[in-house]
């Protein structure tokens, strides 16, 4: 049964239907699975999807605290996270988890291309591609294109 709670939560996250349904099952699926960490990476996109930012961070920086950067489903994980903070238009939290005291060296070590994706996606201007070194630059940009796709299938724009 919470199996089915769990993916029926992230059909409708997926096709972007039934927003409070969604958040009644995850919260459902995390109050007998808390330390599951697809649970916890779909709350976060839920809380994220809703406008629940706020609990959306704290759920975040509590899943880096208490995990392992070095474990790679860890950070699977967390990449997948960050990706939904951009597709759900976070571009200031993202900065702030990168330049965070106690997280941000980690953060940029191991996810370069999200830091270069979001200052893409928050540029005034052209100099800010000048940053990106050459070698990533086109991983970059479907990074980027990835982002945009979503930000439009969920929002229309």
């Amino acid at each position: 049964q919470t199996n089915a709670v769990y993916n029926l939560a992230s059909l409708f996250y997926t096709l972007n239907k039934k927003k409070t349904e969604a958040n009644k099952l995850i919260n459902k699926f995390i109050s007998t699975n808390a330390q599951d960490r697809d649970g916890i990476i779909l709350n976060i996109s839920i809380k994220l999807w809703i406008g629940e930012v706020n609990n959306a961070e704290k759920l975040f920086k509590e899943f880096i605290t208490d995990n392992d950067l070095n474990d790679e489903g860890i950070t699977s994980s967390i990449y997948e996270a960050l990706m939904n903070f951009l597709f759900h238009y976070q571009f200031n939290l993202i900065y702030n988890f990168f330049n965070n005291e106690q997280l941000g060296k980690n953060l940029l070590e191991r996810f370069k291309m999200i830091y270069y994706a979001t200052s893409i996606l928050v540029a005034k201007n052209k100099n800010t591609e000048l940053i990106i070194p050459p070698e990533v630059k086109e991983t970059v940009n479907k990074v980027v294109g990835e982002v945009k796709a979503i930000q439009k299938f969920y929002y229309g724009k």
